[in-house]
């Protein structure tokens, strides 16, 4: 649910559950950086890592 389809549905919808679910949805999206970030930097660790054996 984009921002601009709450705002239109904002008549219809409680302020205060609007604005607890975009704060989760936030934070999952923090969480889920974070765990990307990690993910690339493994991958990141473990190519040179092999480049390393490689040589």
């Amino acid at each position: 649910m984009t921002v601009v389809h709450i705002s239109q549905k904002a008549s219809v919808l409680h302020m205060e559950t609007v604005k607890e679910a975009a704060d989760h949805l936030h934070i999952m999206e923090l969480d889920l950086r974070r765990e990307l970030f990690k993910v690339r930097l493994k991958k990141s660790i473990l190519a040179n890592k092999m480049k390393q054996t490689q040589t």
